[in-house]
């Protein structure tokens, strides 16, 4: 079992208490809503976490007596489960949120492994050390690093690690350069892709340069480094090194088509600042959120058809960052992961997911809050959808 109901009652909003397994529940004491429920027992320790979009029916269906073949799988709730205990949600990102902050704090050791999303990546380094690297890492913000990303899968991140050396000749063996200046040289010296800081060939301080200049790339500045490898690769053709020009040239390439499947990821994390904006307790309300560098600010819900009055508001709380107030780095990471799990599904993503800098004026935030969430008339397979969809994280 988990944390008692001092914990329990921190993270919830409501509770009710359960009777016994031979009696019956009114199911009209739980919401109909959406929302983050959870059993506990007698001691009120944590047995079950759940995120659903309907929570009674959820928590009905899994107080229902197990079959044959379920009771293999799982003890009779009814039997343990004495309190019900619930945070209301309005939408499915409000509920993956809200699950993602429950679940951390109550399942400190396996909440990972329940949420209905991965990780996304970043590229990260820190400048300030002595033999800097680039490295690919599911957190961020770690104290004085500069972070890239956030990449939707870890293999473009690791590509875009690859295409940093590549592009600025660092080290790839890292544990020879820790050596310097005694290291020996490896293959990509020899192979001219390595100016070999290891055995002192180039001073560290060079190196640190050459990691510097690989920064100001991977942060957005790709015209400085980009146009130095051009012009290298004219002068080569000039000079008849017909091979180093093609190299050269193989490398400009990549970079540029890198750039183009994944611009929106090339830039630092520091610049990540979402508005989202989401249905709130009815379809005629809006709820918003904004997630800056992982920081996290709610907005009051409002009235649809009211929305202007607020837009001048919302403008200006997008607009100023919102003040570090000392979230561990791991949850900020983990908030970018569920705004990167929407955003990566693009138009099918519910609600509005705009970035700061495109929050421009009231009056195209409006606009577009009308028209991504505007009162629209239920058809039937809109209703068959809502009534069989629930979001179940531990599944």
């Amino acid at each position: 079992m988990g944390p008692g109901p001092s914990n329990l009652a921190t993270v919830f909003t409501d509770h009710l208490d359960l009777p016994a397994p031979s009696d019956a529940l009114d199911q009209k004491a739980l919401p109909a809503h959406g929302g983050v429920y959870a059993f506990s027992d007698e001691g009120d320790r944590l047995i079950q976490t759940v995120s659903a979009q309907n929570l009674r029916r959820s928590a009905m269906g899994r107080l229902e007596p197990p079959n044959d073949e379920v009771r293999a799988r799982r003890a009779d709730l009814r039997t343990v489960a004495r309190r019900i205990w619930w945070r209301p949600t309005y939408s499915v990102f409000e509920g993956k949120l809200a699950y993602l902050e429950i679940a951390r704090r109550l399942n400190p050791g396996s909440y990972r492994k329940d949420l209905a999303f991965g990780p996304a990546w970043f590229a990260t380094i820190q400048p300030g050390d002595r033999l800097p690297r680039w490295r690919v890492d599911s957190r961020a913000f770690a104290g004085g690093a500069v972070d890239v990303g956030p990449f939707e899968r870890r293999n473009r991140c690791t590509e875009f690690v690859a295409l940093l050396e590549d592009l600025f000749d660092l080290c790839r063996e890292h544990h020879i350069l820790e050596q310097a200046p005694r290291g020996e040289p490896c293959a990509y010296f020899e192979m001219g892709k390595c100016g070999a800081p290891c055995d002192g060939s180039i001073s560290l301080g060079r190196y640190r340069g050459m990691i510097e200049s690989s920064v100001r790339f991977a942060t957005g500045m790709f015209d400085e480094r980009l146009g130095e490898l051009e012009e290298a690769m004219r002068r080569a053709a000039g000079d008849r090194a017909y091979a180093r020009a093609a190299r050269l040239k193989e490398s400009v390439m990549s970079a540029r088509n890198f750039i183009a499947r994944c611009k929106s990821a090339v830039a630092r994390v520091d610049d990540f600042r979402y508005l989202i904006v989401q249905r709130g307790e009815t379809r005629s309300r809006v709820k918003a959120f904004v997630v800056d560098r992982g920081l996290l600010s709610v907005l009051p819900s409002v009235a649809i058809k009211s929305f202007s009055d607020v837009a001048f508001e919302w403008v200006d709380r997008i607009a100023a960052r919102l003040p570090d107030d000392g979230t561990e780095p791991a949850l900020r990471s983990e908030r970018v992961w569920l705004v990167s799990h929407f955003l990566a599904k693009r138009d099918s993503a519910p609600g509005l997911f705009r970035r700061a800098c495109d929050v421009t004026t009231p009056d195209n935030l409006t606009r577009a809050v009308v028209a991504a969430l505007g009162q629209k008339k239920k058809t039937n397979s809109d209703k068959r959808s809502n009534r069989h969809h629930t979001i179940d994280p531990n599944r």
